[in-house]
């Protein structure tokens, strides 16, 4: 008796969660260009969800296409709202293999 073994394959997507905290909303500030409260993340924050560079932020920052606040310390902040609003989100699933 042969034993055939058959390949299944099963596609599915891995969704990419970002979590603020609890009090993630009081820790929102007006962002006029969006007429909303959004949370501000560092570069560093936004490069990782976009995944892409900390210079590639610097550049849609200065360009117009993300929301920015600069602190008294110099940190640049993104506005979470414009970063969402991007088209150049990625959201195809990464291969975990």
């Amino acid at each position: 008796m042969i034993n055939h073994r058959t390949k299944t394959e099963t596609p599915f997507e891995i969704a990419c969660a970002f979590i603020f905290g609890r009090n993630w909303r009081d820790r929102s500030v007006w962002c006029g260009d969006c007429g909303t409260y959004n949370p501000l993340v560092t570069s560093l924050t936004a490069a990782t969800f976009e995944q892409t560079t900390v210079l590639e932020i610097f550049r849609r920052a200065e360009s117009g296409k993300l929301h920015y606040k600069v602190t008294t310390q110099g940190a640049l902040l993104i506005c979470f709202g414009s970063l969402l609003k991007t088209e150049q989100t990625l959201v195809s699933p990464q291969p975990i293999f």
